[in-house]
């Protein structure tokens, strides 16, 4: 991983944390068991996946889509009210684990995964009542796909792709949700400023869902839905 300004010393702590792991392993994330490959990123060794999960609204029957799905936790969770959850991701290794989670959990009547890289996986008259997902939040240039699943580009390039996108795939009421970070300020200024201003291009209205200083990082929740 490579970065001008931004120290990756927390990071690649991360990311030794997860390559301690030399085969498949299980783990316990809100109350699910999963099997995890070493190259899939851990939602539970990270503070912003349950963050994320907490600020969510679904209503009963939702249909959903959850971005940078890794390994399904998160649309594992959403499915206990949603109608449906499709999970994408780039990362066939973590789009194999998803589906083998799946089977594991008995959720495949509602919950299903497909790889691609964001809206190349979808259809383009597909919509969603709520699409949410915890983009790279790091502006650092990823060397692997473990990488991937923590630093965009310095642009945060995912970042504004994810929310053009959402507005795209969202039904007339629908919602979008996804966490942001002060850590890209060095790069793209004023980080509310920044997904603001993508959003109304968009065609989005934009909120602070959540707000969360967690010492080293300030975490925000935000929220978009159709002007």
């Amino acid at each position: 991983m490579k970065s001008e300004k931004i120290d990756l010393k927390p990071v690649q702590a991360l990311l030794d944390k997860h390559r301690q792991h030399k085969i498949p392993y299980e783990t316990e994330f809100r109350g699910l068991n999963l099997l995890l490959h070493p190259e899939v990123f851990n939602p539970a060794y990270t503070k912003v996946s349950g963050f994320l999960l907490d600020n969510i609204e679904i209503r009963p029957n939702e249909r959903c889509l959850e971005m940078f799905a890794g390994c399904g936790a998160g649309a594992f969770i959403a499915s206990h009210n949603a109608g449906t959850v499709l999970g994408i991701d780039i990362s066939p290794l973590a789009v194999e684990y998803a589906r083998i989670n799946t089977q594991r959990l008995g959720l495949g009547e509602k919950v299903s995964f497909r790889q691609g890289s964001m809206w190349s996986a979808l259809n383009p008259d597909e919509k969603f009542d709520v699409i949410f997902g915890n983009p790279p939040l790091l502006p650092a240039e990823p060397e692997s796909l473990l990488e991937m699943a923590v630093a965009d580009s310095p642009e945060m390039k995912l970042t504004q792709e994810f929310i053009k996108g959402s507005a795209r795939h969202l039904t007339p009421n629908g919602r979008m949700y996804m966490p942001i970070s002060n850590a890209c300020e060095v790069y793209v200024g004023n980080p509310l400023e920044f997904a603001h201003r993508i959003g109304l291009d968009a065609g989005l209205n934009m909120i602070v869902k959540a707000e969360w200083d967690v010492g080293y990082e300030i975490y925000r929740i935000l929220e978009f839905d159709q002007n």
